[in-house]
């Protein structure tokens, strides 16, 4: 591809010396008018690929690029991280496009534009880190499964934190406590207001070993995670890593179980998000009861 673009920029450049020296050689209208109409052809073709970005936005999920005027090239190529989108660029100056940024913690997003002139004599290539503080964490999968586990289902409704009263919604009251019927009757918004508890009705633990699935699981644990929090108190435990955002997988299994081993799980019921291959050993490394969920989001 290289070779050809080279290939390409060679043809045209001894095209170009070619008409200019016949023209000097040979000067006359018709010789003029072709090297005028030849180089007016180079210039709008070139300007066609000097794309100056005015203005570039990224967010968890969308990148926006602005440029200064409208551009002349027919597609534009743009790599957000290890993304590569293509699209028609022709006479645009903004251009949109859904991204998804692999979990993690951003300080900067590496952006590349790449386009070429409809010849394919020059080409354009822009890069640009551009500074951004944005947080990506596991995607939100649902848990069908194993919300509906007998087990989980039962100890859920039984231990779920008590009314204690319904009153007038301040500022820094989160949304999910907002009693919409109560609000709906007194016109106004109310909270639910439940009875503390000293500590964690409920322990996820989820073990960081490496595996294909390891994003998935961990999706599953992130999940549980922000469901199960708004019902009752959870405390996350992450075996090999320091936050969801941070977490990698970790191919050593005796490190892991050794932290696993030390683990308190007196905290209340324990539920251990593990891949399928560690359920046996999980058995029978531990004599309390916990349950297992595995990366198909199911109970064991």
């Amino acid at each position: 591809m290289r070779l050809k673009k080279m290939t390409r920029l060679i043809l045209f450049v001894i095209g170009f010396v070619g008409l200019f020296i016949y023209t000097m050689a040979f000067p006359g209208t018709l010789s003029w008018f072709v090297l005028l109409f030849y180089s007016l052809v180079a210039g709008v073709v070139w300007l066609s690929t000097a794309v100056i970005w005015r203005q570039i936005t990224v967010t968890p999920r969308r990148v926006r690029l602005l440029s200064l005027w409208p551009l002349l090239i027919p597609t534009l190529t743009v790599h957000v991280e290890n993304k590569v989108t293509a699209m028609s660029a022709f006479l645009r100056w903004r251009f949109d496009l859904e991204t998804q940024l692999p979990r993690g913690h951003y300080d900067t997003v590496r952006i590349e534009t790449v386009g070429a002139d409809f010849f394919g004599f020059f080409h354009q290539q822009s890069k640009r880190k551009i500074a951004v503080d944005i947080d990506i964490y596991p995607e939100i999968v649902p848990l069908y499964k194993l919300s509906h586990h007998p087990e989980i289902r039962r100890y859920l409704k039984v231990n779920a934190p008590e009314i204690r009263q319904i009153r007038d919604y301040m500022f820094q009251d989160p949304m999910k406590n907002v009693d919409w019927k109560a609000s709906f009757r007194r016109d106004k918004l109310m909270v639910k207001e439940y009875e503390k508890e000293s500590e964690p009705r409920l322990h996820l633990i989820f073990i960081g070993y490496q595996s294909p699935m390891f994003e998935q699981l961990l999706s599953v644990a992130y999940s549980a995670l922000i469901e199960w929090q708004s019902q009752l108190e959870v405390r996350m435990d992450l075996i090999g890593g320091d936050s969801f955002l941070t977490i990698e997988p970790n191919p050593d299994k005796a490190a892991l179980f050794a932290e696993w081993q030390q683990m308190d799980l007196k905290h209340g019921k324990a539920i251990v998000f593990a891949q399928e291959a560690l359920v046996e050993e999980l058995r029978t490394s531990r004599q309390e009861p916990f349950l297992i969920v595995t990366e198909a989001g199911e109970a064991q």
